[in-house]
């Protein structure tokens, strides 16, 4: 889980966790990243994303 944003002044005196902000937010948004997710065949979804939950059972049948 990553929480990839800008923070201004108003974030950074309510929350601590700022410069990490940023820092995934250049990760995420770079073409090595992409690269290297591609390459691995890995998708980013969102919390929200049903499509990207993989039932446990599935998982079992497919690593063993």
């Amino acid at each position: 889980m990553t929480h990839p944003g800008y923070a201004d002044a108003d974030l950074a005196r309510r929350d601590s966790y700022t410069t990490e902000r940023e820092i995934e937010l250049r990760v995420l948004c770079s073409e090595a990243f992409h690269d290297l997710l591609e390459s691995s065949g890995v998708a980013l979804a969102n919390f929200g994303d049903q499509t990207a939950i993989v039932t446990r059972e599935h998982e079992l049948a497919e690593y063993h």
